[in-house]
């Protein structure tokens, strides 16, 4: 008699039988292996007998980990996932998903082969994977597993027993606000001084800023709408697509100095279309190449980084002026709430977690001011001093 009912020596180590039923009119048996031993294929074994009773079984299925995450990228590109995404997805499973599961069966990939990759990836030399990476690793392999599970691929997600990795804190430069001053000041002359002027003063990505077209801003109103992105893709092809969430989708309001500034750079754009004639492109863009075209993002980052060596200012990127601008805003005692609409962030937790240090001597400033209002004038306070 047998120690593991339905276990038997298989190769170099065990596999177990499992009676499936009657299925397409024969009897149909389940032979499974790879197991180093018999212990451990019985309790497969139990575990299969479980699913099978709670018709909760999942076909044996030899489909390696590669194979699937190549079809689920696949998919990602034809269900209106955007490029950006897309890109990042590919970068994330073809140089360090598939490298260190790529071999392993799906069915068979368990949360410690996870966890073993997050390890390595964390500590390699000479150039360890930051904690943000990793945990956009974990965020994408949660999401794709969940799809392999509600299609029957695998019997339950192997990263749902696994913590994300804690995401590296970046702190953000940031200019002052006389520094702001003096960078538009100096980058007055650059071809694409309306792009700089816009992302100081709205706290808009780059990406929206270039895709907002005429049709999108109220002059009268003093608002812009921000309805898409302008995305560059393979090849230096620039499109437009639809904004990076639902609540990116948002006006923001705009002050009187920056609408004047607007209806001057209309005025301007409006004499080279005249002068470009047959030439100009109309693409109703805010912020494009003289012909009309979408403004290429190399040409505004090479003239963003001139104008800060002519002002003087410390060098930042782009993207930092929308740091600066919020910076700004908390500075000025802003709610957090309206800081956190005008972004366009999808919660207001994210706005809290990408300034907390600003929000935090916002906070300690608030609970000074209150305690100088109700004992600054204390008599009583005064002597104990």
């Amino acid at each position: 008699m047998r120690k593991y009912p339905g276990v038997e020596p298989h190769g170099n180590g065990y596999r177990y039988s499992l009676y499936r039923g009657w299925v397409n009119g024969k009897k149909t048996y389940d032979k499974i292996g790879g197991f180093k031993t018999a212990q451990a294929a019985y309790r497969a074994r139990c575990e299969a007998i479980r699913q099978l009773q709670t018709n909760t079984y999942i076909e044996p299925n030899k489909q390696t980990v590669e194979k699937y995450l190549t079809e689920w990228l696949a998919a990602r590109a034809v269900d209106g996932t955007r490029y950006n995404t897309i890109k990042q997805y590919r970068w994330l499973v073809n140089v360090h998903a598939i490298p260190h599961l790529g071999h392993l069966e799906l069915q068979k990939l368990s949360a410690q082969h996870i966890r073993e990759m997050y390890t390595k990836l964390l500590t390699r030399e000479p150039k360890p994977l930051s904690g943000t990476s990793v945990k956009h690793l974990h965020h994408m392999l949660h999401g794709a597993f969940a799809e392999a599970v509600n299609m029957d691929l695998m019997a339950k997600n192997p990263t749902d027993a696994i913590k994300a990795p804690q995401a590296n804190h970046y702190e953000h430069q940031v200019w002052t606000k006389e520094e702001l001053e003096r960078f538009l000041e100096a980058a007055r002359n650059e071809q694409y001084f309306i792009a700089f002027f816009l992302l100081g003063m709205s706290g808009a990505r780059k990406a929206e800023m270039c895709g907002l077209q005429w049709s999108d801003v109220d002059l009268d109103a003093q608002c812009v709408y921000i309805r898409q992105s302008m995305v560059e893709k393979k090849g230096g092809i620039r499109e437009l697509e639809d904004t990076k969430t639902h609540r990116s989708k948002r006006p923001v309001e705009l002050d009187p100095f920056t609408i004047n500034e607007l209806r001057h750079h209309k005025i301007r754009q409006a004499e080279e279309k005249l002068m470009m004639g047959s030439d100009y492109q109309d693409h109703d863009l805010v912020i494009c190449r003289r012909d009309g075209t979408p403004a290429p993002y190399t040409t505004i980052h090479k003239q963003f980084k001139r104008a800060i060596k002519h002002a003087g200012v410390p060098d930042i990127r782009p993207h930092d002026l929308r740091h600066t601008h919020a910076t700004l805003l908390f500075q000025l005692k802003v709610p957090t709430k309206l800081v956190s609409d005008r972004l366009g962030h999808s919660r207001t937790a994210v706005t809290e977690d990408t300034y907390t240090h600003v929000i935090k001597e916002q906070r300690t400033e608030v609970a000074g001011q209150f305690g100088e209002a109700i004992f600054g004038q204390s008599e009583r306070l005064k002597k104990r001093g």
